[in-house]
């Protein structure tokens, strides 16, 4: 299955970037993601869910489905990647309201 992760502030906002994903299902609303790259590790929360419909300029309207946006915002955690916390650092600075990551023991 395939969607977008689009990352937004963690008040909301404009996106900050987006990228195509694809996966086995799609994240829901409320639910922790985990990004691992080469400098580590990245965690966010799915604030919303998008589908997207485009019709096909006929008459009688015949929507189709486009797209699927996941839209995250990045969460603060101790052992974040350095490219995480420079995202956390810009955030807070700017005053947004980061939430902490709460391990689960996983």
């Amino acid at each position: 299955m395939k969607f977008n992760i689009v990352v937004v502030p963690p008040d909301g906002g404009e996106a900050n970037f987006s990228a195509p994903i694809k996966g086995n299902r799609i994240p829901q609303k409320g639910e922790y993601i985990q990004f691992t790259e080469e400098d580590g590790t990245s965690y966010f929360l799915v604030r919303n869910i998008i589908s997207c419909f485009e019709d096909d300029d006929s008459p009688v309207k015949n929507f189709s489905e486009t797209g699927i946006h996941v839209e995250v915002e990045p969460l603060d955690y101790e052992m974040q990647s350095p490219s995480q916390q420079r995202m956390i650092e810009r955030y807070k600075a700017k005053g947004y309201t980061v939430k902490q990551y709460i391990p689960s023991g996983y």
